[in-house]
Formats: structure tokens, C-alpha cells, sequence
């Protein structure tokens, strides 16, 4: 059977080529990060694994993340090896390459740890100062640190991801006995995981009070701070760049922007609601607005406030705002200061699904590509949404099918998101294209003609190769 038969997105990329539209080879979906399983003769053996922990000092580390991921008990490896400082570098590498070993070993850890310690602060901390430096056992590190005479550590020797498997009322207390001068050192080292934003939000959970150290520690991790963390630090956010990205996010996230607004004074009751929303200077602030105004969610008369941005376009922040109300009428994305799918990159679902109906998609293709990408990676919109609306075709197929992906392994978060969504698109097209009927004979030269000039979505040229 000819290939081109088997592969109808091949014979479409063929066709494309022939017609001037070089596509490249299409992306093949990589392995996002599951475990292969090895063959029966290439699983380690116990036995060797056991004998490995008591040399570990001689073993590859990827020896030891294999046999993590092989299913050999992190609890047996963590209790048995001769060199707790060894294998805590071979497989506690929790940088972003390697956060599935770790993620076996430091739960385990916490709950080794945890009734030893109990809730002693000088004890974790003294543990996490020297179980990652002990050239020893794990029992050889509790015999120093579990007891009422363990030393209190300078704060710039204790590692952060052994601190962290504490419970939050201890992180608490760490946080508040520790001077500025020591956050200042902690916040001076490098921290590839994230850990300083993880002590800080459960540090707040158990009862630590705000400082305003913490905003850079949080501000580190992009994105990864909870409404709870942001909230608890609001009253140290003034005039740092979280408090701009706490403006940015509230864009997109209810939830957010209404805790931030009952924070809020109440508004001026005398101002009518379209001059108020006029007034406010970001999406929290219109969001208090329209809860004084319309409580539990509810909408506002929609007519007056078309008609008065259509007079004078109201702030983007706050249709923002308004478009999380029930019935948000998409005439209130025009006026805006740029076309409505350039403001949905940072922007919430319901504002981002009206962009899509009422953008007219004349915009260069690497902007509202852009835009959809972010959306995409947040989980705001699906590749299935997407492709139901984005148009042209070509530029979409270009978008979807052009470049290869990355592949793993990545080495940033945000790479391998945007790697994903490439691979989705480029999945889902090609079941599009697969799904097409063989009888009659598919018409791809017909449609690589077509193509060019055709100003409508995938779904509609698939419409077009249907008939």
C-alpha cells in the first residue's frame, strides 16, 4: 500500500510543499516524561541494588534514579545506604530534569523524618543543616539532631529541601526567628526548585508573619504562588514587581481578583457604576466595584454599558472584569486599544472564548499565535476550542505542523508547556486529517490549491475536502 494512503497528513504536507506551503516534517508527539518499562532481563535485581547502596560512593547516580524508577522502595534506599550525603546528591536533584526521582524520595524522607523530629524547630533545622553533608546513615544524622542538645545552624547552612518536609507551624517559627539579615542570605543562594516560594506559603499557612523579603522568594517561582500566599503577603506588596504581577494575573483569575478586592475599602456608593469603572486603575479595583454594586456574581444592565464604551471604550482591566459576569456581551472588545485576541493571552476563559468569536483574525499570525499559546499552557482554552476558531487554515497548519518540538528532556517548565501544546496541535490536526473519508478519493492537491487564499478555519477546510 503506497504510503501516502496509510499517511493522509503526509499526502497533505505533500501537497502543501508541491504548492509552494513548506510545512517541514511534522512533529511526532514525544514521550512527555512516562517511565519505559524495561524488559524482564533489565530490571535490577534487589540484591544488586542493595549492594550498590552500601558502595554508593562508586555507583552512577543514574544507576540509583533507574532503580527509584524501577520500583525499588525509596524508603529501603533512603534506610540502608552507607552515605545518606551521597545518595541525597545522586537522586534528591530536584532541579527540573530530574523532579521525578526526586519526587519518590523527598515525601519519603518527610515521613522518616517527621516523628523523630516532631515539631522541635532547632531539630529540623539541625537535620536539615547535616543530613545533606553526613557521611554516614540517616539513623547516624537523627542520633545528632534528634535530641534536645542538637545546635542551632547559621541559616545560610541549611538546605531548603530538607527544611521543607517539616510541618507549616515549624516552618512558621523558623521564618519568624530568623533575622533579615539571614533571609537575606537564604535569598541570596540559588534555589533551581522553587523551595524558598514552597517555606514561604506554608510558612504563611502555619502563621509566620508577612515580610517583605518573601516577595522576592515568591516572585522567583512565576506563576506558582496560591491566591492564599498573595494574599497573605498583600500588606508588604506595595510598590515590588509581585504586586504587578498579582495585577496581571488578576486579569485572568476570579477568584484572585476577589480576594485582593475584599481587601479593598468599599467604594463611593454616590458614583454611578460606568464612572466608577471608568475610574479604576486595574481589575481588582473594578472588581470591587461590581461586588458593591452586584453582589453574588451577578450581571449588570449590559445595554447602558454598551452604549457607553461604544461613546468612550471603558479600561481593558475593567471589561476584564466585567466579562466574568453572566451574558458579557462581546461588543464591549471593541474600542479596545489593541484587536480583543492580543489582550487574551493574559486574559480569563470568558473573555478569551469572546476573543475568539470576535476577532477578525487579521492580525499577524506570530501575534495571535502568541496570545493562543499562552492560553493554551494555562489551561484557559483547549487545543479543541482553539482550532474551532482560529483562522486562516494555512497559518494554523504552519502553527501546528512546521517545526519539530523540543522534546524532552527540558530544562525550564515553561519550555516543556510550549512544547506540549505544539505537540497537541500537531496530534490533533493529524487526527483531523486521518479521520477524513478514503472513499472517495481524498482531493489534496485540490485542497493544497485552495488553500492560500482560504479564509476560514481547519474544521471548515476539512468541510470543503468532505464535499
Amino acid at each position: 500500500m503506497d504510503d501516502r494512503t496509510r499517511d493522509p497528513l503526509r499526502s497533505l504536507v505533500a501537497a502543501l510543499e508541491g504548492a509552494g506551503i513548506a510545512l517541514g516534517t511534522h512533529p511526532v508527539a514525544p514521550d512527555a516524561g512516562a517511565l519505559r518499562s524495561p524488559e524482564p532481563d533489565e530490571r535490577f535485581r534487589p540484591e544488586e541494588v542493595r549492594e550498590a547502596l552500601s558502595r554508593v560512593g562508586q555507583v552512577r547516580r543514574a544507576y540509583l534514579r533507574e532503580a527509584l524508577e524501577q520500583g525499588f522502595p525509596a524508603e529501603e534506599m533512603l534506610t540502608a545506604t552507607s552515605r545518606i550525603d551521597l545518595l541525597v546528591a545522586a537522586v534528591g536533584d530536584d532541579s527540573f530534569g530530574h523532579r521525578r526521582t526526586a519526587a519518590l524520595v523527598w515525601p519519603t524522607l518527610g515521613r522518616l523524618l517527621r516523628g523523630p523530629l516532631g515539631r522541635r524547630p532547632t531539630a529540623w533545622l539541625a537535620t536539615a543543616a547535616l543530613l545533606p553533608r553526613h557521611p554516614g546513615t540517616l539513623r547516624g544524622v537523627l542520633r545528632r539532631t534528634a535530641g534536645p542538645d542538637a545546635p542551632r545552624p547559621p541559616a545560610e547552612a541549611v538546605d531548603l529541601r530538607v527544611l521543607t518536609l517539616a510541618p507549616d507551624r515549624v516552618l512558621a517559627a523558623v521564618l519568624d526567628a530568623w533575622s533579615d539579615d539571614d533571609l537575606h542570605q537564604i535569598g541570596a543562594a540559588q534555589d533551581r526548585s522553587g523551595r524558598r516560594a514552597e517555606l514561604v506559603e506554608r510558612g504563611l499557612r502555619g502563621g509566620a508573619r508577612p515580610r517583605r523579603e518573601y516577595v522576592t522568594w515568591v516572585r522567583a517561582v512565576p506563576g506558582a504562588a496560591s491566591a492564599e500566599t498573595l494574599v497573605g503577603l498583600s500588606g508588604v506588596l506595595a510598590g515590588t514587581l509581585l504586586e504587578q504581577d498579582v495585577a496581571i494575573r488578576a486579569l485572568r483569575d476570579v477568584a484572585l481578583r476577589r480576594r485582593f478586592a475584599a481587601l479593598l475599602p468599599p467604594p463611593d456608593p454616590s458614583v454611578d457604576l460606568i464612572a466608577a469603572l471608568r475610574g479604576c486603575a486595574g481589575a481588582v479595583e473594578a472588581e470591587a466595584v461590581l461586588v458593591a454594586a452586584l453582589p453574588d456574581g451577578a450581571a449588570p444592565s449590559w445595554p447602558p454599558l454598551v452604549a457607553a464604551h461604544a461613546d468612550d471604550p471603558l479600561p481593558t482591566h475593567s471589561v476584564a472584569a466585567l466579562a466574568d459576569r453572566p451574558g458579557f456581551p462581546e461588543a464591549l472588545l471593541d474600542g479596545l486599544p489593541y484587536r480583543p485576541l492580543a489582550h487574551a493571552g493574559n486574559a480569563g476563559r470568558p473573555f478569551a472564548l469572546a476573543a475568539l468569536r470576535r476577532d477578525d483574525w487579521t492580525m499577524p499570525p506570530m501575534l495571535w499565535r502568541a496570545a493562543l499559546t499562552s492560553l493554551l499552557c494555562a489551561g484557559t482554552l483547549s487545543v479543541d476550542e482553539v482550532l474551532a476558531a482560529a483562522r486562516p487554515a494555512v497559518a494554523v497548519l504552519e502553527w501546528a505542523l512546521a517545526a519539530p518540538p523540543v522534546g524532552p528532556p527540558w530544562h525550564d517548565p515553561a519550555a516543556a508547556r510550549k512544547d506540549l501544546v505544539r505537540v497537541a496541535l500537531a496530534e490533533k490536526v493529524t487526527a483531523l486529517f486521518a479521520a477524513l473519508p478514503a472513499v472517495p478519493p481524498r482531493n489534496w492537491p485540490a485542497i493544497a490549491r485552495l488553500l492560500p487564499d482560504f479564509a476560514g478555519t481547519v474544521p471548515d477546510l476539512l468541510a470543503v475536502a468532505r464535499a
